[in-house]
């Protein structure tokens, strides 16, 4: 079906809404626009292709009813190319709250790029989000933006040459509360900001905190940072493991102090990775020999990094099947935030 007129379509409803073989291309205004009312509406697009429109591709947004259930958002199966003003794919709320409100939104097998703003933004408060088999490129913004989420997982990304303002953006951006995973991705072409970016999140104006971040089987390469840490506290976990990390110009991994809400003791455990040389990442005081991207903690001090990153155990050559590497063992459950993160 091809969406009629220069407006798209614009559907603001009570209840759910399935879209399918929908082609909305070359309008003034949004391709699809969903406004959800009423309490747990749902949204499901399939088969969509949206490209060339005046602001937002694709927008689905939820109304917020403080207690009400869980919205669900779910995209399969498209691409978004092309916009004036906007982002390419935008999910979720409108914005930042600590009220009682819920998204899930679950993307698999899109492809956004060329967007004016970030390529995919996801506000999933309170909620998961899930991103599988998505490509985000030539984006101007982040490649792909997932704010606010309790859970997040990411599998099977390539996220190039986004950032393309530039304005120290990113190939990924994640802010999330209690569980962040990515594995079997590639982050490159990001020069003036970070392939990964990962943030802790609370909710409203609380500070930034995240329980545990597990990244392993990713690669990152050609960014001004490969990955980094913006903020999160000493009983957080993170973990780096199996990953190629090599030819970021600033530092391969980074945990960035300028973040006020960062926390001096917070440690990433980046053991068993490829760094871009068998000697391992340069740090002068815990690898001596490395020539590798940096690492950058308090004792290698990078831009104002803190914090502290564990390394041992460098990997000799490169990943070459970032799909088959293995999840690291850890420990579980995962650790308790301070109550301070919920208010």
């Amino acid at each position: 079906m091809q969406a009629p007129g220069d407006e798209g379509i614009d559907i603001s409803i009570e209840g759910d809404v399935t879209l399918t073989d929908i082609i909305a291309n070359d309008t003034d205004g949004h391709g699809i626009l969903v406004e959800l009312s009423g309490n747990g509406s749902d949204f499901m697009g399939d088969r969509l292709t949206v490209n060339n429109n005046g602001e937002n591709n694709i927008e689905a947004s939820p109304e917020q009813i403080v207690g009400g259930r869980s919205h669900n958002i779910t995209l399969r199966n498209s691409s978004a190319d092309g916009n004036d003003s906007g982002v390419g794919i935008r999910f979720g709320f409108d914005q930042e709250t600590s009220e009682n409100i819920a998204a899930n939104i679950t993307i698999d097998n899109v492809t956004v790029s060329n967007s004016e703003g970030d390529g995919l933004l996801k506000r999933a408060t309170n909620g998961i989000a899930r991103v599988s088999n998505v490509t985000a490129s030539d984006n101007g913004s982040d490649g792909i933006d997932i704010e606010d989420a309790n859970e997040a997982y990411v599998t099977g990304v390539r996220a190039q040459d986004n950032d393309q303002s530039p304005s120290d953006d990113s190939g990924l951006e994640i802010d999330g509360r209690f569980v962040v995973e990515s594995n079997n991705s590639v982050f490159t072409g990001h020069p003036d900001g970070p392939g990964i970016e990962l943030d802790g999140w609370c909710g409203g104006d609380l500070p930034e905190k995240a329980a545990r971040m597990v990244i392993w089987g990713v690669e990152v390469s050609g960014n001004g940072v490969g990955m980094r840490f913006d903020s999160g506290d000493a009983m957080s976990e993170m973990f780096v493991s199996s990953s190629n990390i090599f030819g970021n110009t600033t530092a391969g991994i980074q945990i960035d102090a300028l973040n006020e809400d960062l926390q001096d003791g917070l440690v990433v455990d980046a053991k068993g990775n490829w760094w871009g040389n068998a000697p391992g990442p340069t740090h002068p005081s815990k690898n001596p020999d490395g020539t590798g991207d940096a690492a950058a903690d308090a004792s290698n001090v990078i831009d104002s990094s803190s914090g502290d990153i564990l390394l041992s155990g460098f990997l000799s050559a490169p990943i070459r099947n970032l799909a088959g590497a293995v999840r690291p063992d850890l420990p579980t459950p995962v650790p308790a935030l301070p109550l301070v993160c919920f208010g």
